[in-house]
């Protein structure tokens, strides 16, 4: 008995092979693309007509791609959708439960430190030596020191102070040209869309 082939199998049997041609045309095309010299208006107008065929065929492989994966993205948003809940009490519960053992554990920290300059200071060496211990932890944690920081911005040198680009580009998009902010260039960018045939 012969194997049964869907229409689903079928087109995509169709789908794989349009791709593999595809694939082939478009490494032409696109080695041909890059050795165009664009500077008359004639080469202008053939760039566009280009830009719109490639826009076109992106947009229908763009349509197949979405007919395949379609299916997928849809199973994939509902089980997304039911185990969402429990997956985000478990977050939080792994969340609370470390930060209880992250802060017993700095506070041992603390208070061993404390005790290690206490007996320190009183020259005991055998209230150091208990003070030394590392403070125990449970079996199947582990632990990782990472160094942080708090910032105080009047006191922070100026090669530590980041740009706000989106507070600069705000101010460029409405004054363009006549932007005076000291250490700005506004500058004009072109940027091409392709609108469709007339």
């Amino acid at each position: 008995m012969g194997e049964k082939f869907t229409d689903d199998d079928k087109n995509l049997a169709r789908v794989t092979q349009e791709l593999a041609q595809s694939e082939e045309e478009t490494d032409e095309s696109l080695d041909m693309i890059r050795d165009l010299v664009v500077e008359t208006e004639e080469d202008r107008k053939f760039v566009a007509t280009l830009l719109a065929d490639v826009a076109s065929n992106e947009k229908k492989l763009e349509e197949k791609r979405t007919w395949l994966t379609g299916p997928m993205v849809e199973a994939l948003e509902r089980s997304r959708v039911l185990f969402r809940p429990s997956l985000k009490a478990l977050k939080e519960m792994k969340k609370i439960l470390k930060s209880k053992l992250k802060e017993s554990i700095e506070k041992h920290q603390r208070q061993q430190e404390e005790a290690l300059e206490e007996a320190a200071a009183e020259g005991s060496l055998v209230r150091i030596e208990a003070a030394s211990k590392q403070v125990s932890v449970p079996e199947g944690i582990q632990t990782r020191v990472t160094w942080k920081f708090r910032v105080d911005e009047s006191k922070l040198p100026m090669e530590y102070m980041m740009v706000d680009e989106e507070k600069i580009d705000a101010v460029v998009r409405v004054l363009k040209g006549d932007t005076d902010i000291p250490g700005v260039e506004a500058y004009p960018d072109t940027t091409i869309a392709v609108v469709g045939k007339r």
